[in-house]
């Protein structure tokens, strides 16, 4: 199995420009799993609640649209943070996606 891993440097609150980073970072990378940053759509330096509620998504959103776009473009298995809201409540979650779905959620509990 080769595991592969992107670490970046997210513009805040920019979720297209990151999308984009990554897409191009990982367009020659082979892998069977590939790791993405926690919060790579969003960054992590918010400054409030309401900020990370503004940028939250749910678990089919626009962050798991794209990370199953790259999941079908690379046939690898893809983990990438997000913030995720349900209900009334967020959390800084990992959805592991494949080319055939979603496969999971993981909800981080503590820093």
């Amino acid at each position: 199995m080769k595991v592969g891993y992107i670490q970046t440097n997210p513009i805040f609150g920019e979720k297209e420009q990151n999308f984009n980073e990554i897409e191009k970072l990982i367009a020659n990378l082979k892998g069977d799993l590939i790791v993405l940053p926690e919060l790579f759509a969003t960054g992590y330096t918010f400054i409030s609640k309401e900020e990370a509620v503004s940028l939250a998504e749910k678990i089919n959103g626009k962050t798991s649209q794209f990370l199953l776009k790259i999941a079908k473009n690379t046939g690898a298995v893809i983990i990438g943070g997000f913030v995720e809201k349900e209900g009334n409540k967020i959390y800084n979650s990992a959805l592991i996606v494949s080319n055939k779905g979603v496969i999971d959620t993981y909800r981080k509990i503590h820093l």
